[in-house]
């Protein structure tokens, strides 16, 4: 694949849903008057990139609620400027006195597509939760051209933003949905590596690795991008050395020592919810008993089967004594465990119903994410 080419079919940047989008004007998506600010932040490699700020919505009803005109008075709530400057001015109030999300939203579309406004307001009434939605470079009205380490850097100017007027790293949690998990991942793992540990991270329908989503991905459900090519497998292994788009979130998981929150739909068909499993399996890992075979040998059938099935039952019977699961009627399963070492606890909600993109439109799924960063007492 042509740099070009995987560009546009990792990021599809281009559908810019909805078209000629007034970002200016936030409550022409939904969101009430008032409530959401339009920003643009600029990158460390001096990107520009627009953003959204909604304020929590206990802070709203307080602060800036609309109220009804007086009679023998005339007011224009057309004049943004005052309105801006209102909300502007309370952003450090809103930022200490509520806990925010950083969202990072999936492929396509713009932070002022249907289903993501549904999201920050469901998110900031439900939770109380002030929400930064951001859009990367080549997105919305966003300069730049999208590449992961790009889109690292856009992640991180939002987090810096949210630092610098005043929230507490504590006070963020991170939510990543699809393409925006692996960026989520990212940044969360190098939040870690300088010692900061946010509230939490979510992660709403994740793939492993770009590489390993390549495999099984299909295009709104039913399109099969490259698995055709598996029957080729030295074309296929040909197209992914030449990936320059990775996001291996398997890869840096490990890493993040923050709650961790991964919630996947078992009808999703765009990405399949074994990637979440393959995530929350790396996470427990550590806790399970070591296979004391080389894997080579697993894999060609030259350990014994009663050995191996000695290890398999321990394995089971460790992770049953470690993870805590319940099934919740008309939800899904919701499994977790705690990794110890001041990393937090780990939670995987797979959801009966939902897809690719209705998960956010479930209120447990909203209630779940609550619970497992302590926004449920808010």
């Amino acid at each position: 694949m042509t740099p070009g080419f995987q560009r546009h079919a990792i990021y599809m940047h281009a559908l810019k849903f909805p078209w000629n989008a007034k970002f200016d004007t936030p409550e022409l998506y939904g969101l009430a008057p008032g409530k959401t600010l339009n920003l643009n932040l600029t990158t460390s490699d001096d990107i520009r990139i627009g953003a959204w700020f909604a304020v929590a919505d206990g802070f709203y009803q307080k602060h800036l609620k609309l109220a009804p005109p007086l009679r023998g008075e005339s007011a224009n709530l057309d004049e943004k400027r005052q309105v801006e400057e209102t909300l502007g001015s309370l952003i450090p109030i809103a930022l200490k006195s509520h806990p925010t999300i950083l969202f990072l939203h999936g492929n396509a579309m713009t932070r002022a597509f249907y289903m993501r406004t549904r999201l920050y307001s469901t998110l900031s009434s439900r939770l109380d939760a002030n929400v930064l939605a951001i859009d990367y470079r080549g997105f919305g009205d966003s300069e730049g051209v999208p590449s992961e380490q790009g889109l690292l850097l856009d992640a991180r100017a939002a987090w810096d933003w949210l630092i610098e007027n005043g929230a507490k790293e504590r006070d963020i949690t991170v939510v990543g949905q699809s393409l925006g998990t692996g960026v989520s991942a990212g940044l969360v793992a190098e939040l870690a590596e300088e010692g900061v540990s946010p509230r939490g991270m979510v992660l709403l329908a994740p793939y492993s690795s770009i590489a390993t989503l390549l495999e099984t991905y299909n295009l709104g459900g039913k399109l099969p991008i490259l698995q055709p090519l598996q029957k080729f497998r030295f074309i296929f292994g040909f197209v992914l050395k030449f990936l320059r788009h990775r996001f291996d979130t398997l890869a840096v998981i490990n890493d993040i020592t923050c709650p961790i929150t991964i919630i996947h739909a078992t009808d999703d068909w765009d990405i399949p919810v074994a990637h979440a499993k393959a995530l929350f399996s790396a996470l427990l890992e550590s806790l399970l008993p070591p296979y004391p075979f080389n894997p080579e040998d697993m894999l060609l059938g030259k350990v014994p089967h009663e050995e191996l099935l000695q290890v398999i039952n321990a394995r089971n019977t460790r992770q049953k004594e470690v993870v805590a699961t319940m099934e919740v009627k008309g939800l899904g399963s919701v499994s977790t465990f705690s990794r110890g070492d001041n990393h937090g606890d780990v939670t995987f909600l797979q959801t009966t119903w939902g897809e690719h993109n209705g998960i956010t439109a479930i209120e447990g799924v909203i209630d779940v994410i609550g619970w497992t960063v302590g926004m449920d007492d808010q």
